[in-house]
């Protein structure tokens, strides 16, 4: 892969009235799961679990682009997915951590 360009999937916690995952994580690589009777299966850079925290995820995904940023260099992070998947919570955590950011885009 290119160093420059990493895709990384994070597995939003199940909320208490889903059942079951409807997939499974191979070797933290991959996520394979039925979708009308065939078998799919995609492969990434890295994928975070539920049990990802959030700590983890910043450690695998931003901290190294963050600390290039501060060398001067040009970053970013593109954050794509379903409403209601968990990218506001990706990004900047639980509700009661947001107060800085939400100064900032006027939550």
């Amino acid at each position: 892969t290119d160093e420059n360009i990493r895709v990384y999937v994070r597995v939003r916690p199940r909320e208490k009235n889903e059942e079951r995952a409807i997939f499974e994580i191979e070797e933290n690589r991959t996520v394979r799961f039925s979708a009308k009777a065939r078998l799919l299966s995609f492969s990434f850079d890295q994928v975070l679990g539920e049990s990802a925290t959030q700590q983890q995820t910043f450690e695998l995904v931003a901290s190294g682009l963050v600390e290039t940023c501060m060398e001067g260099y040009n970053g970013s992070i593109c954050v794509y997915g379903q409403t209601g998947a968990g990218k506001t919570f990706t990004m900047f955590g639980p509700t009661e951590h947001r107060l800085l950011a939400g100064s900032t885009y006027g939550w």
